[in-house]
């Protein structure tokens, strides 16, 4: 679906429920007023914005710096990234869809 019907199918209630997971346009006015129109929005959001005040349900998010993984380059070799700063909100996001979502895969 683009982003033209997404936002045409919230302006007309054909949305019932919207997950949003990571960063979202803050200041996208055309999205705002079409999630207006949503009746259950859930997001998982750094930290609070426009967008995420529109939230029911706000989930904690952690950011790159605080997860732990590998991260493959250009040349297939694969690197090591460890958390430079524990989680904020005491979990990464992986950890976090794994409590939501258990028997889940979450990577």
């Amino acid at each position: 679906m683009s982003r033209d019907a997404l936002l045409s199918a919230m302006r007309r209630g054909r949305i019932r429920a919207a997950l949003f997971l990571g960063p979202a346009p803050e200041k996208d006015r055309e999205l705002a007023a079409a999630l207006r129109k949503v009746p259950f929005v859930a997001m998982q959001a750094l930290r609070p914005s426009p967008l995420s005040r529109l939230a029911r349900v706000l989930l904690p998010a952690a950011s790159w710096v605080e997860g732990r993984g590998t991260f493959t380059r250009y040349d297939g070799a694969k690197l090591p990234v460890r958390p430079a700063v524990p989680p904020l909100c005491g979990y990464t996001n992986t950890e976090i869809w794994r409590m939501l979502f258990p028997g889940g895969s979450a990577s």
